[in-house]
């Protein structure tokens, strides 16, 4: 009766539930032979009920993230992290070498969704921002996108009740800014929003106008993310009290984020009906006082024309 139980116990050892169907381990090895020999729908089937065990199939798994079959390697590496943690990066790194984008594209989005974001993580992530397919360069991109910064303005305060006067304000010159299309996505990670930056690259562009109207030749009807850059004298504080400094923008089409000096400041971002929307960028803690103060404005456009297209303004709010 003891030798019976024993055997039953270890035979109950060896039984998988696998995506409904219950499966020995002893099939392990001949499901991992249908994976990577078979043909069609059945070798797909076999390695889909491999990635489906987890962790007791350790080994085979990391295997079928080499298959020769794309959607067999795309599965296996949507599991490596999940049972790998830390060790998966191996195999994301090979990932990212390979010849397909839509592999490549896996193992970005893995690695951007890893945690904790090592070091390792963080390379291999700069490293993908290089690669030569646009998914997979904006969502390696979309990794270092760390700028936040909540403040509501004055004008939006629910809680305000009170009239708001314009205390000082400077109009942002039309001319003397420079610009440049970032259809990567890219332009964060490179740092265009520094106060001193290489613009050799960029075009001097006119504001108040859309960009496929102000460089028809250099950038047209381009649709996606542009930066504006320049550098403007601010006055002198002024006395007395007030509430908010801001950068008023009677409208930008259609999204955009603000930097002063180097620092993130805020961001209008309400989707493509912020096209013909006025906001204000408040601004106060990174102000230079009657100085020149350098000023980065990124546009997201997603139809039709773009850019800052209506009149800007330093504004001081009492």
């Amino acid at each position: 009766m003891r030798s019976s139980m024993r055997i039953a116990s270890v035979s109950l050892v060896c039984i998988l539930v696998v995506c409904g169907q219950v499966v020995c381990g002893g099939d392990t090895a001949a499901l991992m032979k249908t994976a990577t020999e078979g043909k069609g729908v059945a070798r797909r089937r076999a390695a889909r009920k491999i990635i489906a065990m987890g962790a007791v199939a350790k080994a085979e798994i990391i295997t079928l993230t080499e298959a020769d079959d794309i959607v067999i390697k795309r599965a296996a590496l949507r599991r490596v992290v999940d049972i790998f943690g830390p060790g998966a990066l191996p195999a994301l790194k090979r990932a990212l070498a390979d010849s397909s984008a839509l592999v490549r594209l896996v193992a970005a989005e893995e690695l951007v969704n890893a945690k904790p974001r090592s070091k390792a993580v963080r390379g291999l992530l700069m490293a993908a921002t290089k690669d030569k397919d646009l998914a997979v360069r904006q969502v390696a991109a979309s990794a270092f996108w760390s700028f936040h910064r909540d403040v509501v303005p004055l004008r939006k305060r629910a809680d305000w009740d009170h009239a708001i006067e314009v205390v000082a304000r400077k109009p942002l010159p039309v001319t003397g800014w420079m610009f440049r299309t970032d259809p990567g996505q890219l332009g964060h990670v490179d740092g265009w929003f520094g106060p001193r930056l290489d613009e050799t690259r960029w075009h001097a562009i006119e504001v108040g106008k859309f960009w496929h109207d102000a460089l028809p030749k250099k950038v047209g009807h381009f649709e996606g993310i542009g930066w504006y850059r320049t550098t403007v004298l601010f006055p002198e504080k002024p006395a007395g009290e007030f509430h908010q400094v801001v950068l008023h923008f009677e409208a930008n089409d259609e999204s955009t984020w603000v930097w002063l000096n180097g620092t993130y400041a805020g961001q209008h971002d309400i989707g493509p009906s912020g096209w013909r929307t006025p906001c204000d960028i408040e601004i106060g803690p990174f102000v230079k006082w009657g100085q020149p103060n350098q000023i980065t404005v990124r546009i997201l456009n997603t139809a039709g024309a773009g850019g800052i297209w209506k009149p800007a303004e330093f504004q001081v709010l009492k």
